[in-house]
């Protein structure tokens, strides 16, 4: 257990280091504050700013062997009347037969103020129902598994001037086990993102976790990375540090929606995500449509943990 008072040092820190907001001056940093908002609350109907799709791209060099390989993914999100409908996941390795490699596309269905007579026995599907208190937005996810429910996902989520608090917490319909309760708030200033996430268990046992910051390419609108703070404790002393991750973030319009592409800022890799936002009023995507590649015949089969096996 850790005690809210071996971190309230580190809350202060945080709290100083987000203090002074200003409208973000930066394209890159302001697009992806949306699109962490987006993603952490995709069902959050009411949001200006909705994901449409997610691509990823990520490839590999087996080398011992000399062959490459690739793996792709598509989300759509699939929003009707401004709410989320569904979420479909195609992938370009699917289910894998002796014979050709097909799609298999996993889909998530949302149902929202409504009662069960509505579920249709999938895998994966929620009813969402909210309510507003206070200018928070509450809202209940009951999970189901082919009609059986098998928990309850609530949140909150307060809105303000740029800045954006979400909070989640979880039970099991089996043995009613609660899980800790999560914090994320987004702190948008000028040219810089602050995400600070919280665990809490109960009122004596509250984590903090050291805040990230997405910051502003200083030669370029459209470009920033994220940089994470760390700290070491010796016996005599605390020391704090920021260190640049390794991945970078560009920004770039689609229509009336735009998209980030986040890509490790490395020539030797060639992965990649693109997250495509889409204004909720604009009817059409703007996702570009992207026909998958076929991997390799060889990389065919997976062992229990996901990995390639290969033919001989």
């Amino acid at each position: 257990m850790v005690l809210i008072r071996n971190y309230i040092f580190i809350l202060i820190s945080s709290i100083i280091w987000a203090m002074v907001s200003f409208a973000s001056a930066n394209t890159c940093t302001d697009a992806m504050y949306k699109v962490l908002i987006s993603n952490k609350a995709f069902f959050y109907s009411e949001s200006n700013f909705k994901l449409d799709s997610i691509y990823e791209y990520d490839f590999h060099n087996a080398s011992a062997i000399n062959e490459e390989y690739i793996n792709e993914y598509i989300k759509d999100y699939i929003i009707n009347n401004g709410k989320l409908e569904k979420i479909i996941k195609t992938n370009n390795l699917g289910v894998i037969d002796s014979l050709e490699n097909h799609f298999e596309p996993d889909t998530t269905y949302f149902h929202h103020d409504t009662d069960e007579t509505v579920l249709k026995n999938y895998v994966q599907e929620y009813i969402v129902s909210n309510y507003e208190t206070n200018d928070t937005l509450n809202y209940t996810l009951a999970v189901y598994n082919k009609g059986e429910k098998i928990g309850e996902i609530k949140s909150k989520i307060f809105e303000s001037n740029n800045y954006t608090s979400i909070e989640y917490w979880a039970t099991t319909s089996t043995d009613n086990d609660e899980y800790p309760k999560s914090l994320t708030e987004y702190f948008l200033k000028k040219d810089t993102i602050i995400e600070q996430e919280t665990a809490i268990y109960n009122a004596d046992s509250i984590i903090i976790g050291m805040p990230t910051k997405y910051v502003a390419d200083p030669t370029n609108d459209l470009k920033c990375y994220k940089i994470y703070r760390y700290y070491s404790i010796s016996e005599t002393d605390t020391t704090y540090g920021e260190a640049q991750g390794s991945k970078t973030y560009l920004y770039r319009p689609y229509g009336k929606g735009f998209v980030i592409k986040e890509y490790y800022d490395n020539s030797a890799s060639k992965d990649y995500t693109e997250t495509f936002i889409i204004d909720p009023t604009v009817k059409t995507s703007i996702r570009k449509t992207r026909k998958m590649v076929k991997i390799a015949p060889k990389a065919r089969y997976f062992d229990l943990l996901g990995r390639y096996k290969f033919t001989k």
